[in-house]
């Protein structure tokens, strides 16, 4: 979050993977607040980390598990017109033939899309850097001194262990 605070920009989420949540539960910080939370939105509620939206996904183990940063953004558009078809009859088969679906034996209609998106990342100017911020940053979280239990010890986070 210092990352993007630090460029002039407000974090308004943040995006992780599943382990991640395992290895935040029951971490608090320096006050002995949790760092984990929960806000209402609309008639449901929705995880939070300081406050923060954060969306948890499976993510690949190989790479960076941790992504904050300011949202607005990041664009996402339509390229091209969308486009399907739906077929009851149609038949979903693996790479050998074996048939994986069948809309008829199945009593299911299965639906082929065709579209084209397009994604952008603004670099918006702010006082602190005028050739454009930077508006998300990356970690890999296993770095830090999370133990991941299920109770109420404090565990002080590690600072400035993202990377660029």
């Amino acid at each position: 979050m210092g990352q993007v605070e630090g460029q002039g920009l407000n974090v308004s989420g943040h995006a992780a993977d599943l382990m991640v949540k395992a290895s935040f539960r029951g971490v608090r910080d320096e006050t002995g607040a949790l760092l984990l939370g929960t806000e209402q939105a609309g008639t449901g509620q929705r995880n939070t980390l300081y406050g923060v939206p954060i969306a948890y996904n499976s993510w690949s183990t190989r790479n960076n598990n941790f992504l904050s940063g300011a949202w607005n953004n990041l664009l996402i558009g339509v390229r091209q017109d969308i486009r399907f078809a739906m077929d009851p009859n149609a038949v979903i088969a693996d790479d050998a033939g074996k048939v994986i679906i069948s809309g008829f034996q199945d009593n299911t209609t299965p639906m082929k899309v065709w579209a084209r998106f397009g994604c952008v990342v603004i670099k918006p100017v702010t006082v602190r850097t005028p050739l454009g911020a930077k508006p998300f940053a990356r970690a890999l979280l296993s770095q830090f001194g999370a133990t991941g239990g299920e109770g109420n010890e404090v565990v002080t986070t590690k600072r400035g262990a993202a990377k660029e």
